[in-house]
């Protein structure tokens, strides 16, 4: 049990501070007009859909977007292309695209083009379903009397406060959610999954069942490939791989702590079920379609 959380550790963290690093790099030497040009300064279609192909192949896992998509909402990136652009990172990275390979260039393909659609459609659905009024309000605490003065500092200074402030804000709930996923795998068996979904023959079910059957645990940067293989081998449809492969890496405990953190309760919840219905409308249609 033991070794499994610090297994998981050592996967998280190194990330995490990398994404904090890079976060803090873009702030001090990419312009907002730069980022601009790179993901468009609008909320429409073609914004939306640039940002979910960036984020899909930006090499940082799940918690580690986190820090990135934080400085990115600071520096302008409007919500709608935002939420693409982490959804998309979730699902999909290019070490987790390395990862796929091994199954073959057909499924590492589909992961990668049905990622691009997973961002772009949750920043859609969000519209149905989040508040009218509804603000990302990615943020960390911040003192002022530091922000007033942030042009006197050199950029380790900057470094050093951007890596205290994000970890004090998200390193706790990452570390709950950890020890908590970590407890939940030791009394479960992961091959249970694979047993569970082999008997359904229903589309929507299998890809809804897929969907959520990792949230106790933590899948990251590729993790997921194993059990995705292990499904390859008993058959099952690649509609529902698909959809697991989309959901598991950024719908589990770990994320959803972490976005609780960042966007509070009722938005982190909107989030989740969001992205677990983009998850079963894409795997679900893959299989109606094959």
């Amino acid at each position: 049990m033991i070794n499994h959380a610090l297994h998981l550790f050592a996967e998280i963290l190194p990330v995490f501070l990398i994404a904090i690093v890079a976060s803090s790099l873009i702030d001090h030497y990419v312009s907002d007009e730069t980022l601009q040009k790179i993901f468009g300064s609008s909320q429409g279609f073609g914004s939306v859909l640039m940002a979910s192909f960036i984020g899909s192949l930006i090499p940082i896992c799940t918690c580690g977007m986190i820090p990135l998509a934080i400085k990115l909402h600071e520096k302008g990136l409007k919500w709608p292309p935002l939420v693409a652009f982490l959804v998309a990172g979730n699902a999909s990275s290019i070490p987790a695209l390395i990862l796929t390979a091994i199954l073959g260039w057909e499924l590492t393909a589909l992961r990668f083009v049905t990622s691009v659609i997973f961002g772009v459609l949750v920043a859609y659905l969000l519209v149905l379903f989040a508040p009218q009024d509804f603000e990302l309000e990615l943020a960390v605490a911040h003192h002022h009397h530091d922000d007033c003065c942030a042009h006197k500092k050199s950029v380790w200074q900057k470094l050093g406060q951007d890596i205290w402030e994000i970890s004090r804000s998200f390193l706790p709930w990452i570390i709950v959610a950890v020890l908590i996923a970590t407890y939940i795998a030791s009394i479960s068996d992961t091959d249970l999954m694979a047993r569970m979904l082999e008997p359904i023959s229903n589309p929507l079910i299998s890809a809804a069942l897929a969907s959520v059957i990792a949230f106790p645990f933590y899948f990251c940067a590729g993790a997921d490939v194993p059990l995705s293989q292990e499904f390859l081998k008993l058959g099952l449809p690649i509609g529902t791989i698909i959809s697991f492969m989309l959901a598991s890496p950024g719908i589990n405990l770990t994320s959803f702590l972490v976005y609780r953190k960042a966007v509070g309760l009722k938005l982190a919840l909107i989030f989740t079920l969001t992205s677990i219905l983009a998850a079963v409308m894409i795997g679900s249609s893959l299989w109606l379609l094959k």
